[in-house]
């Protein structure tokens, strides 16, 4: 959790919140505090290419105050545009990550970097280097996305894993099936 200071740094508007945090660099998050309400106000600080609704992958807006729906279980949660998110139902420690198919998330307007870390998770194996590194970039003028080769020592280099890419902007979303074996890959759209 980070506050929006450390991404906003000149908005006054922003720095005045006290409530939204960034989860990481893509994810601004804004707890629901009041009882029975459905409706609620949210700052889009500036950012380029804009911000998508993380819940429906609906592209919110470029910047400033923006209405949207909350409930108990659905709390607005906001992409960055040029983020880079994996995701899987499945998992539930890195360990389990290892060799497993998921899915990446491409949030179109900007470009991004991710790195996936993997380990065994239940240990302290990684002080020794037992661990895994995935780099994957997203060039948004070229639409290309890139998963570099995996480095480190832990899982197998060679396992295949599905992959099934998606990139989300505001004209819709395309989609692109991989078959990622730990070396680079590079995915056009």
């Amino acid at each position: 959790m980070r506050p929006l200071v450390m991404d906003f740094a000149t908005d006054t508007t922003a720095l005045s919140l006290k409530y939204q945090y960034m989860f990481g660099r893509s994810l601004l998050v804004t707890p629901v505090l009041e009882p029975e309400i459905n409706q609620m106000c949210v700052y889009l600080p500036e950012t380029e290419g804009g911000w998508y609704d993380f819940r429906d992958n609906s592209y919110a807006s470029n910047n400033g105050w923006y209405e949207t729906g909350v409930s108990i279980e659905n709390i607005p949660a906001f992409v960055r545009a040029g983020s880079i998110i994996p995701l899987s139902t499945e998992l539930t420690t890195t360990s389990s990550l290892s060799g497993a198919d998921f899915e990446i998330r491409i949030f179109n307007g900007a470009d991004g970097e991710f790195c996936l870390y993997e380990d065994n998770g239940n240990n302290y194996d990684y002080e020794s280097g037992l661990f895994s590194e995935i780099k994957m970039k997203w060039n948004n003028k070229k639409r290309v996305f890139t998963i570099f080769d995996k480095s480190g020592k832990f899982g197998n280099r060679r396992e295949g894993r599905n992959i099934k890419v998606i990139l989300i902007s505001k004209n819709g979303i395309s989609e692109r099936e991989i078959l990622y074996d730990g070396y680079k890959t590079v995915v056009k759209f």
